[in-house]
């Protein structure tokens, strides 16, 4: 309740009418002067137990990924090559290409010590640096590392193993929709990088509003693992077709963390 009116009776007095829920999503999450304020504030400001940094999985079995390699290709002329590829080879993923495309696309760039958290960059804005979004690489055919769910950590450039048992992809194509397309390109790639939003971590400082915020990071991110995999020789889709099924695939709860968009990349397959 705000004073004597509802949260929707708010909402609609800004303007929304009918029962789409896109509208209350788009009107609620608007920047007005409550968090314009808010904004504002750094981040020794924050709640107790709030942090910048990443979940980071402490504690579960860590695989070191190789630095990544240096890649070849003026910006322009990746831009050029990037295509929506959804036919691939079978042929495996390295670790050594997780490496590379991780390290580029979203490691560490620079570090700088600050109080009370140490802050860090990457090679793609984030709002305040928070950087919610977070990746879990899944490896369909892997070549180095197990077939599995893994968790990426920035810091360590490592993968944290969520599952890389005999069972360990049960249910991940399950969770796409439409066997004959979406889930038929995540079977067929060699690794699906799963992107999903920690959304606590940016409401704390934007409210509402921290959520758009997360679906845009989202995109950046996404298209940096698209112009890596380009760089590489190798072919990616974003996918947007997926059910609530991946969040419990992953073991995230679906509401303070949860799946934003998955890009499958693997080797084109070539038709002669």
């Amino acid at each position: 309740m705000t004073g004597n009116r509802s949260f929707l009776a708010d909402v609609r007095k800004r303007g929304v009418r009918g029962s789409d829920i896109s509208e209350l999503f788009h009107e609620n999450t608007k920047f007005d002067r409550r968090y314009l304020n808010r904004s504002a504030i750094t981040t020794d400001a924050l709640p107790d137990g709030f942090s910048v940094v990443e979940h980071d999985y402490h504690g579960y079995e860590s695989v070191p990924l190789p630095d990544a390699e240096t890649v070849d290709g003026s910006l322009g002329a990746l831009l050029d090559r990037r295509r929506s590829v959804r036919d691939y080879a079978n042929r495996p993923v390295t670790k050594q290409t997780l490496g590379t495309l991780l390290g580029h696309a979203m490691g560490l760039t620079a570090e700088q010590e600050a109080e009370p958290y140490d802050e860090t960059f990457r090679p793609y804005p984030s709002a305040g640096g928070l950087y919610p979004v977070e990746v879990y690489p899944v490896v369909v055919n892997g070549d180095g590392v197990a077939d599995g769910a893994y968790y990426y950590s920035v810091r360590d450039h490592a993968l944290r193993v969520i599952d890389d048992g005999d069972d360990a992809l049960a249910g991940f194509t399950d969770a796409f929709m439409d066997a004959d397309f979406s889930s038929g390109i995540v079977a067929d790639s060699a690794v699906t990088f799963v992107l999903t939003g920690s959304f606590p971590r940016i409401k704390a400082k934007y409210g509402p509003t921290g959520y758009r915020f997360a679906l845009l990071e989202a995109g950046h991110l996404a298209q940096n693992l698209l112009l890596v995999a380009a760089a590489l020789g190798l072919g990616g889709v974003p996918v947007g077709s997926y059910l609530g099924d991946l969040d419990e695939f992953l073991g995230v709860d679906g509401v303070n963390e949860s799946a934003l968009y998955t890009v499958p990349v693997g080797h084109p397959q070539t038709h002669e």
